[in-house]
């Protein structure tokens, strides 16, 4: 398991990208506050509210796992926020960068 401390800068103009190598994720725990939005690939993921401050998501290996690297948080907010990201990875797995479509 890998763990980062992400200090996500306010303005919703900085994109804070996940520090871990190119990995497939088998599950991902992210702690953050209002205004924040988790992203894979550039497609918006979750947009953390008061309601939803930890959430984790598990991914299944039908076509790879998500790729670590690709994995990135946005601060809307007008003050910085810190998230707290817990990574599962699966060594040697099939990695898919498109595991999440834009509708």
């Amino acid at each position: 398991m890998l763990s980062a401390l992400l200090l996500i800068p306010a303005g919703g103009s900085i994109v804070v990208k996940f520090p871990f190598k190119k990995i497939g994720i088998r599950r991902l725990i992210v702690s953050s506050y209002n205004d924040t939005t988790l992203n894979y690939n550039g497609i918006p993921i979750i947009k953390f509210n008061s309601s939803n401050g930890l959430v984790e998501l598990n991914f299944e290996s039908y076509y790879g796992f998500p790729d670590s690297s690709l994995f990135s948080m946005v601060n809307n907010g007008t003050s910085p926020v810190q998230a707290t990201v817990l990574v599962d990875y699966v060594p040697d797995a099939s990695i898919n960068s498109d595991y999440f479509e834009r509708s």
